[in-house]
């Protein structure tokens, strides 16, 4: 993912040398310009499927694509990874009981990494859990399609990772703003 130093999500085409060869001889002007303006983000997802959901995915998800639009809707983006677990009813009750205090399982569970690394070390933006079935249950009782319910709570997650919360009105205006 590229984003323009104004926030904007765009697109960079580097040749194999790391140079857009074609570019820098017609113009290094330009190629110069466009590299100030551009910063393309080394996003690693690591996508884990527990057992019992492993057939439910629905046809269309794409985590990679939803954790990039989440990253490149805020300012200052930086380079990093991520974990996202999909996990069943069991395993959504046990962490939310574990690490929220709440019965029951959630839709989606954020975990922020750590944060003060030292310059230039990636960051670990942390990890998201979903439960599926609650995420499915919740996505016909508001009538919406299972990989659009997804997408979403993939994005809310993220956010959550990145520090936005949704605990005050002025805040959850903030995030749903993105």
């Amino acid at each position: 993912i590229c984003t323009s130093r104004k926030g904007g999500p765009g697109i960079a085409k580097i040749d194999g040398d790391g140079v857009g060869s074609a570019l820098a001889e017609r113009d290094d002007s330009l190629l110069s310009s466009l590299a100030a303006r551009v910063h393309c983000l080394l996003i690693e997802v690591d996508v884990q499927v527990a057992g019992e959901v492993a057939g439910d995915l629905p046809e269309g998800a794409n985590f990679r694509a939803w954790i990039e639009a989440a990253l490149g809707s805020v300012a200052a983006p930086a380079d990093g990874a991520i974990a996202l677990r999909l996990v069943g009813l069991a395993e959504g009750a046990s962490l939310n009981s574990t690490w929220r205090h709440r019965p029951g399982p959630t839709n989606v569970l954020a975990f922020p990494g750590p944060s003060g690394l030292p310059s230039g070390v990636p960051r670990e933006f942390g990890d998201l859990v979903l439960c599926l079935p609650v995420v499915f249950r919740e996505a016909a009782e508001q009538g919406k399609a299972p990989v659009d319910h997804l997408a979403h709570l993939v994005v809310h997650g993220t956010l959550h990772l990145l520090g936005y919360t949704h605990d005050a009105e002025a805040d959850a205006a903030r995030m749903e703003s993105l």
